[in-house]
């Protein structure tokens, strides 16, 4: 599975531009930043992306910093999964970090191997699939806007913040035909979360993702609550973080998973193999990512219970490609698990 040609390390600071603000429990934003890495040779290169999300503890010095010394660890090196296993395993350096590479490494070895990247992780393949669609807005009249705006079947609305109840039945009641989803970032508060999850089931939301933040206690409190599926997302990014959810909170339905909070492609394979021997489902998603990151989360979409992978389509300025991407829908085109729309502007690390 080797080669024998030198492997470079690249990357490539971009700056998000949003279609709208993004408003969640910690805060909003208009942009966000991404780092695209490229690991290449003389017969080709791979992507991977790191998200850049302030409260994962993680900023660009911190990216560059940490992947200058993976640019060392790699020289010489051949791409394989054992070299991939490598990078992921390495809890010296941030999560995000690790996938990015990880995902740049599975993506060259797709390449050398004419494997799929799926094939590579021992997923089923699947080439297109039906997503949810995300209103990050907190004014009325605007999230109202962004709803009429789509015919997207499922609607995540990000809550956690004063008013969430108040905005979401808005929602629902302008268009009760849709499937409604809430994300509340664990932005709400133990004392008060058992009441607004009772309040959001009787507006009619069929989901809700992290309702407390960190406190598996509370979590189990609100998932007894009520009948709808409540699930876990940035409480469970380690395999010990799953082992204590599902021992202190098993009237949880499941997890999110995210390729990047997990550490790379392989850690989230282990993941989900977890979570569904306990019978539980995952939401697929993602952070703010561009199409590169959202192609390599495509490989996971096989066995999901819940999709969600629109964030391309919420920013304007999207440097990756190869996907055909709509409200409510995605779906890859060719083979490629990651491109960009213009491969130059990287910057080598390293000699």
């Amino acid at each position: 599975m080797g080669y024998d040609t030198r492997m470079r390390l690249l990357y490539r600071l971009v700056s998000l531009v949003l279609r709208s603000p993004f408003a969640l429990s910690h805060g909003s934003s208009i942009t966000r930043d991404t780092v695209l890495v490229a690991l290449d040779d003389t017969t080709g290169r791979g992507y991977g992306e790191i998200p850049i999300v302030p409260y994962y503890g993680i900023d660009a010095r911190t990216v560059l910093g940490e992947l200058q010394e993976i640019a060392t660890v790699l020289r010489g090196q051949h791409a394989t999964i054992a070299t991939a296993l490598r990078i992921e395993r390495n809890e010296a350096w941030h999560p995000f970090v690790r996938a990015g590479v990880s995902e740049a490494l599975v993506d060259r070895i797709a390449s050398i191997t004419g494997r799929t990247c799926a094939a590579l992780l021992d997923q089923e393949p699947i080439t297109d699939l039906r997503s949810a669609w995300t209103i990050a807005e907190r004014d009325h009249r605007r999230a109202l806007r962004l709803l009429y705006s789509v015919d997207a079947r499922t609607i995540k609305v990000k809550t956690g913040f004063p008013g969430d109840v108040e905005l979401v039945r808005t929602l629902v009641t302008a268009d009760p035909s849709r499937v409604y989803w809430i994300d509340c970032n664990g932005g709400w508060e133990p004392a008060e979360a058992i009441e607004k999850a009772r309040q959001m089931q009787t507006i009619g939301v069929a989901l809700i993702e992290e309702p407390v933040a960190h406190d598996f206690a509370a979590l189990q409190r609100v998932a007894e609550a009520v009948t709808i599926p409540v699930i876990a997302d940035e409480s469970v990014q380690t395999a010990d973080d799953l082992r204590a959810l599902l021992c202190d909170a098993p009237a949880a339905r499941g997890i999110v998973v995210k390729i990047v909070k997990h550490g790379g492609p392989f850690a989230t394979r282990a993941i989900v193999r977890t979570v569904r021997e306990a019978g539980k489902g995952y939401l697929l998603g993602e952070m703010v990512e561009s199409s590169v990151g959202t192609a390599h989360a495509l490989d996971f979409g096989a066995l999901a219970r819940w999709i969600d992978l629109d964030a391309p389509l919420l920013i304007t300025n999207d440097p990756g490609t190869g996907l055909d991407i709509h409200p409510g829908y995605v779906a890859r085109i060719g083979t490629r698990a990651a491109s960009v729309a213009a491969p130059v502007g990287f910057t080598p690390i390293g000699p």
